[in-house]
């Protein structure tokens, strides 16, 4: 009999507390709070241009793109789990958090309640390799939309070497150099009489008034 009850004191110990202000309700509730909350990337601007160009997509270090979370509030927290870092609502500045020098690849939030510790959401985001070569001075008049190798994210490790000679094809096929055409001595003369039919004009009005006058003053001295 002692055995019994011994049993049901401990069962009533370990049995696990149950918050009765978390129901399926208070769940859904939470749940819809959770919907909120937002993960978006950006490059981080206060990176100088020498950090910039000197990333290395391979390193696990030295990022330079920054996550922004948004529309946590009171009473959930949220878990990078590849940092394994949980942030609450204490550690946002209005329910934003900004995580720094993050680098390429894919990234897993899990959105908890703190008030039932309970997972209400799962969010997902795949980070882009930035391109460093963007920068280069070989992309400045080439827009981004067109050459994927000049964007500011590119999916693709490439060298300097392949980098320059995809803008040279692009320049190529946006500039292609019409083959010479070689002229004869015949086409080199109208060609050079187009340029200068003007002076030439010029030239022959001056002579004919040149020989007018001259005719003009024989005869009179013929006359006198």
């Amino acid at each position: 009999m002692k055995k019994k009850i011994l049993l049901i004191i401990f069962m009533f110990i370990f049995v696990p507390h149950v918050n009765a202000d978390c129901d399926n309700d208070r769940i859904n509730e939470l749940k819809n709070l959770a919907k909120n909350v937002e993960i978006t990337y950006e490059l981080d601007e206060n990176k100088s241009e020498e950090e910039l160009k000197a990333y290395d997509p391979d390193s696990i270090a030295g990022g330079v793109v920054k996550i922004i979370i948004t529309g946590l509030t009171e009473g959930l927290s949220i878990t990078d789990e590849v940092a394994n870092v949980t942030y609450n609502y204490d550690d946002t500045d209005n329910g934003i958090i900004v995580i720094y020098n993050v680098t390429n690849g894919s990234r897993t939030f899990k959105v908890y309640s703190t008030e039932c510790d309970k997972k209400v959401r799962t969010l997902f985001i795949k980070i882009p390799t930035y391109n460093k070569y963007s920068l280069d001075p070989l992309c400045q008049n080439i827009p981004k939309e067109e050459l994927s190798v000049c964007n500011t994210w590119y999916e693709s490790t490439i060298s300097y070497d392949e980098f320059k000679k995809k803008v040279e094809n692009y320049n190529a096929l946006k500039n292609p150099i019409e083959p010479e055409v070689k002229k004869n001595k015949f086409d080199e003369i109208i060609e050079l009489l187009k340029k200068n039919y003007l002076y030439i004009v010029i030239t022959i009005v001056l002579l004919i008034v040149m020989v007018i006058l001259a005719k003009l003053r024989r005869k009179r001295s013929e006359l006198e």
